[in-house]
């Protein structure tokens, strides 16, 4: 089932889920709007003044993941400095970032659902196929 220590078509599947995430965001934020009732509560700025500093971040652990993964390996192959020490997967909770920061400004129900679902993916590929031993007991 592994493959060098991966999900097989984990990859793959989290670019699924963020095309799929950016079409559920776009297709209720701007076209149908049936989720984002809560924008009408909430203004603009308010949200823009969470999502700014979001997003902020996201492209700090973007950037520091790829200074890291490009300067230093161990050789087993696992990068344990910089941001990998204490995160494993910088680059994909960059991307989780940046989608949060989409989902606040528009305040959208239906993708703040897929972005959970997305967690959730993630959060299963590691406990039933990375560490498997850890977590089924």
């Amino acid at each position: 089932m592994k493959k060098n220590g991966r999900f097989p078509g984990g990859d793959t599947g989290h670019l699924i889920a963020m095309l799929l995430m950016m079409v559920v965001w776009s297709v209720d934020s701007f076209w149908l709007n049936w989720t984002t009732f809560a924008s009408e509560v909430i203004s603009a700025p308010v949200c823009l003044t969470i999502a700014i500093p979001i997003w902020i971040l996201a492209g700090i652990l973007f950037k520091t993941s790829q200074i890291t993964t490009t300067d230093s390996r161990n050789p087993d192959g696992l990068i344990r400095t910089g941001l990998f020490k204490s995160i494993r997967q910088p680059v994909f909770w960059a991307m989780m970032l940046g989608c949060l920061g989409l989902v606040l400004t528009s305040l959208s129900l239906a993708a703040l659902s897929v972005w959970l679902l997305i967690i959730y993916f993630n959060d299963w590929q590691i406990c039933w196929y990375i560490l498997p031993e850890q977590y089924q007991r």
